[in-house]
């Protein structure tokens, strides 16, 4: 791959993240802005495009200017069942997707996802299909192949704690930077929704919320772009990986327990807990995420995470 194809993947990388993000975007879609805000020539940058107009993503309308592409209409993304009577929200189909493909990662096989087995168990259409697959793509859950399609981006130890090693870094200095922003009702509000033990689950079988908004709160209050495009560049695949790894391997109570530290010192203006607490809670992930691969993998499998 020359540097310009290896250029073209990032920023249809990146675009894809911010496409599939409701936020305005920062730049007009036509190639010369788009050159300058990434600072190379417009050949990548025509590449990305075409790549995300075949995913589905950008459409060019008739007077060649580029646009988001409209999402699909809600029969485009039936019911899970036709017998239910109901009509299954996209967000739902959306975490569907979410769960599987991060347990067919953490089983570390790159498999390509066949979009008619897909559509066929989701009742979702092929186009609604391509479309929800693009926000998976562009949020680092999957990987597009121009001619073969998605395929699952394997879990890889190493990455995970390179990742958590930067994260921890860049999230205390968010907290460094967001003191004195903190709202004190919204640290209540998230508060309340990291329960303790002593609260009755919503019901018998399905555990109580877990509120992780702490996280992108603080680096959205420290003000510094950079700490916040890592996190939107890099953060989705975790973030989804953690969630699904404290719900389904039992540490949500323990997970609930370490967000509750860290918004009691903060809401006591305790800086020094709050780094102490933010750490620890970090640094907590590797045991859960290894709890969850004794899950999904066979014994035979390596599994050290150091």
């Amino acid at each position: 791959m020359n540097p310009s194809q290896r250029l073209s993947d990032w920023i249809a990388q990146d675009l894809a993240t911010r496409l599939a993000s409701p936020a305005p975007l920062p730049f007009r879609l036509n190639s010369l802005e788009l050159a300058r805000h990434y600072g190379s020539s417009r050949t990548p940058v025509n590449q990305a495009l075409e790549t995300l107009i075949g995913r589905g993503l950008l459409e060019k309308r008739p007077n060649g200017r580029l646009a988001r592409t409209q999402p699909p209409p809600p029969n485009d993304l039936a019911t899970h069942h036709a017998t239910s009577g109901q009509e299954a929200s996209r967000q739902s189909i959306r975490d569907q997707m979410v769960q599987e493909v991060v347990r067919l990662s953490l089983q570390g096989q790159a498999n390509f996802l066949r979009e008619n087995v897909w559509s066929e168990r989701l009742g979702v259409g092929r186009g609604g299909l391509r479309l929800l697959f693009s926000e998976l793509a562009g949020q680092g859950l999957v990987v597009h192949v121009p001619r073969r399609g998605w395929q699952v981006r394997p879990f890889d130890a190493s990455d995970m704690l390179q990742y958590l090693e930067i994260r921890e870094v860049l999230e205390l200095a968010a907290l460094d930077l967001a003191q004195g922003r903190l709202d004190s009702t919204r640290l209540h509000e998230m508060l309340e929704g990291n329960p303790t033990t002593e609260l009755p689950s919503p019901t018998p079988t399905a555990p109580a919320p877990l509120n992780n908004e702490i996280h992108g709160y603080l680096v959205q209050q420290a003000g510094n772009r950079y700490i916040a495009d890592f996190f939107h560049r890099h953060s989705n695949y975790y973030a989804q990986l953690f969630q699904m790894a404290a719900v389904e391997t039992g540490w949500r109570d323990a997970m609930a327990q370490q967000h509750r530290q860290i918004l009691t010192a903060l809401l006591d203006q305790d800086w020094h807990s709050a780094r102490i607490a933010l750490a620890d809670h970090i640094r907590a992930q590797r045991p859960v995420v290894q709890a969850l691969l004794r899950q999904v993998r066979s014994p035979e499998e390596p599994l050290s995470i150091q």
